[in-house]
């Protein structure tokens, strides 16, 4: 069993750290972790969670949240802005995320999208797809 400390600290050891999917690609950051507290005061952490306005929203900063989520919904009209990705789709933690899927089926690829095709790709030099 861990000590209380060493379990404190996960969080700091998970978040904001670089997500790599199964091929290697970027895939965002963690924004936010889910952790679960059974009856006997015991918790661990039982999801990653990623996405547009996660960020601003943990940090206290709702309406910035909502406004952010509400920009990305424009961005890239998907359902779910947000992603609860379960330890199981977890391939390893280490200096970065490595996880068992790919950048496309998360919240945050429609940003990243939409970024490279109309700006980064209109950069002189910068590479087109």
């Amino acid at each position: 069993m861990a000590e209380p400390a060493q379990s404190l600290y996960a969080m700091v050891e998970l978040v904001d750290h670089q997500m790599i999917d199964r091929s290697g690609a970027m895939a965002g950051k963690v924004d936010d972790a889910e952790v679960r507290i059974d009856a006997d005061g015991v918790g661990w952490v039982d999801a990653l969670l990623s996405g547009p306005g996660i960020l601003a929203s943990r940090t206290g900063h709702s309406t910035y949240g909502s406004w952010r989520e509400a920009v990305e919904a424009k961005l890239d009209a998907a359902d779910d802005r947000r992603n609860r990705i379960p330890l199981s789709l977890v391939a390893e933690l280490a200096v970065t995320v490595k996880l068992a899927l790919d950048a496309d089926q998360l919240a945050s690829h429609g940003t990243e999208d939409w970024v490279n095709r109309h700006i980064i790709g209109h950069i002189p030099g910068a590479r087109r797809g």
